[in-house]
């Protein structure tokens, strides 16, 4: 597994929840309160050396991560990851959504191991279905971001054919549940019942 020392984190809170009606950055997913994107920090603070959270800063507040806001706003993820990727002090990004609440620290864990150096994508994938908002994204690719987006071609998959890029399987597909409407967010809180 790479050390944290050479992998940052990038959280992608900048999406505009139209489906949820709210702004899923800030829903409370548990009893004590837990926002969705205060989960994803957790999650990832023991294997970063940094985290970006990538979002208005006005929008989260009472953090000690860095909070930026898109550098060119309105692409999407693409953009998100590129802001990202422009502002890291490490080779390799470990990029997140906030809206994958079940994701756990094995399937992270997994990911990283796959890893061997810091110059290819890696990407989960669970049978047919790729994630490509949970990957290693390397520095050495923003190159080819900045041509997709000076093309304006702001489709993420897109880079997976420019870069190289390695898809990692994983089994269960339950971590990867998007929480993107409120009946995602209703089906989240029966699992979670569940598992208590």
């Amino acid at each position: 597994m790479l050390k944290n020392n050479k992998i940052s984190a990038i959280i992608l809170a900048g999406g505009k929840s139209r489906r949820m009606g709210q702004d899923k950055k800030l829903l409370q997913i548990t009893d004590s309160g837990e926002m969705l994107w205060e989960r994803t920090v957790s999650l990832v603070e023991p294997l970063a050396n940094e985290i970006l959270i990538i979002a208005r800063p006005d929008e989260i507040r009472y953090t000690k991560h860095t909070v930026i806001q898109d550098i060119i706003p309105g692409l999407g993820p693409l953009g998100g990851i590129y802001t990202g990727l422009k502002n890291i002090s490490t080779p390799l990004a470990l990029v997140l959504p906030i809206d994958m609440p079940l994701l756990d620290r094995q399937t992270l864990k997994k990911l990283l191991n796959s890893a061997t150096a810091s110059d290819k994508i890696i990407i989960a994938k669970h049978g047919q279905y790729i994630e490509p908002l949970v990957g290693l994204y390397p520095g050495a690719a923003l190159p080819h971001i900045e041509s997709m987006i000076r093309r304006k071609t702001y489709k993420l998959r897109l880079l997976f054919d420019l870069y190289p890029t390695r898809f990692v399987d994983f089994p269960d597909h339950t971590p990867f549940l998007n929480i993107n409407t409120p009946g995602d967010l209703e089906k989240l809180q029966k699992i979670l019942q569940q598992t208590r």
